[in-house]
């Protein structure tokens, strides 16, 4: 799936919004009929995303075949086959760890547009809450990412892809790179030219965690080796 990095990134935010939003809504038949329960604008390599949070009666099964077809004629068709994104977005591939069917993520395509939806059904709440967020293809040119890079840490110059997310005060980057041998010296010395210090939280084979300081500037950053690339993410925690 293209940029398989940006949509983890996407839902998360979905997710830990819709979990802290709660609104009253007045019993009505099943039906499409969504009540907006919040709007918030976020940055995405410098272009403006609009998303949207919403509340509707009925469970997600009922729901889904609606919304789908209000899609489909509004023109917008289902990347990776219609099929639930949810497991490949998680990484998980064990199938007796696949998400409950109450949370689902579809991504949609129309012209030089995504559309991201997801749908989460609280158990036993008669309720399925929605998000929905809508961005440019444009957003994953190389050079528009640079121009736009928001964190304190500069990216390596090889970056193959660069994506930058700013949420109100909260600034968000993932660096892609070639895949490097004995990567913790490589990402010892960049850190080392930016002027960071690094302090390792935990380590695993393909993944570590670090908090790295530059006087009052605080990044929580992951490196991680996955499907042959090298990757960092990384959130800066205090400017």
């Amino acid at each position: 799936m293209k940029r398989k990095w940006f949509w983890i990134t996407l839902i998360f935010w979905a997710s830990f919004t819709c979990t802290v939003i709660t609104w009253p809504l007045i019993y009505a038949p099943v039906r499409f009929d969504p009540k907006i329960i919040g709007e918030f604008e976020t940055k995405v390599n410098g272009f403006k995303q609009k998303n949207i949070m919403w509340i509707n009666e009925g469970n997600l099964n009922d729901l889904l075949p609606i919304i789908l077809e209000k899609l489909t004629k509004e023109g917008w068709i289902s990347v990776g086959k219609n099929m639930d994104l949810t497991p490949v977005l998680l990484g998980i591939a064990d199938e007796s760890e696949q998400p409950s069917k109450h949370l689902l993520i579809k991504v949609f395509q129309r012209k030089d547009f995504y559309k991201t939806l997801g749908l989460w059904e609280p158990v036993g709440a008669g309720k399925t809450y929605g998000f929905v967020g809508e961005i440019p293809d444009s957003i994953f040119s190389l050079s528009q990412a640079k121009t736009h890079w928001d964190l304190p840490f500069t990216p390596p110059s090889d970056s193959n892809s660069l994506y930058c997310q700013k949420l109100n005060n909260i600034d968000i980057g993932l660096i892609s790179l070639p895949y490097q041998d004995k990567f913790g010296d490589v990402f010892h010395q960049l850190c080392v030219t930016r002027g960071f210090s690094e302090k390792l939280l935990s380590s695993e084979t393909d993944k570590k965690i670090f908090v790295l300081t530059k006087g009052r500037i605080k990044i929580l950053a992951i490196s991680e080796i996955e499907n042959g690339q090298t990757s960092i993410s990384m959130a800066c925690l205090d400017r």
